[in-house]
């Protein structure tokens, strides 16, 4: 957890933003500790596997979120999926990222939003890779979006959400991730719709 403490905002805007740096990157943050301007230490309490950044109490956020977001941009980068060939990517902010708080709320909601994955099957028509009647969609958002007690929502469905044939929640990327792709293993696989369900909640 790093927090930041607006006592003395000018010296502590570098650390601050170091703290940032370190926790996303995994390398030793910066600390001034001595002072009491920035501390630095592990995983935040109530999110499983995520380290967080949180700024309390913020009398000049308007001067230190866009240096902040300046650092987390050079960070930005996405979870590395592996995609087999029939599949189009229609939308993808799925973040490998954790959360970043200020008072409270999840301030790189680009990563933390309902909108985060639109993965569609396709059909080769014989000349063309085009969208299938009833194709598969997986579907992946942050749920409530911006809450740091919220969770991942991962569905599988057929063409429309009237036709949901796999629903999975995690806070864990890496779980969400290993699920992905065993749906695009199972529907690449022509598995029947019942039993990619039944082996999702199997494994």
């Amino acid at each position: 957890m790093s927090r930041f403490n607006p006592a003395s905002p000018g010296p502590a805007l570098d650390a601050a933003i170091e703290a940032v740096k370190g926790d996303l990157t995994g390398a030793p943050a910066a600390s001034l500790t001595a002072d009491g301007v920035c501390s630095t230490g592990g995983n935040g309490a109530g999110a499983p596997g995520a380290m967080l950044v949180e700024m309390t109490n913020l009398k000049t956020t308007s001067t230190i979120r866009p240096i902040a977001w300046a650092s987390l941009l050079m960070y930005k980068k996405l979870v590395a999926l592996k995609i087999p060939g029939g599949w189009a990517v229609i939308h993808n902010s799925f973040g490998d990222e954790d959360p970043v708080l200020l008072n409270g709320t999840i301030v790189n909601d680009g990563f933390y939003n309902e909108d985060l994955l639109s993965i569609e099957r396709l059909q080769f028509n014989g000349t063309d890779w085009v969208r299938a009647q009833r194709a598969h969609v997986l579907d992946l958002g942050w749920y409530p979006e911006s809450d740091p007690q919220g969770c991942y929502r991962l569905t599988l469905l057929r063409r429309d959400w009237n036709n949901v044939v796999v629903r999975f929640e995690s806070r864990e990327r890496e779980k969400i991730r290993a699920v992905i792709e065993r749906c695009f293993d199972l529907v690449t696989q022509g598995i029947d719709d019942h039993d990619i369900s039944r082996l999702i909640e199997l494994d």
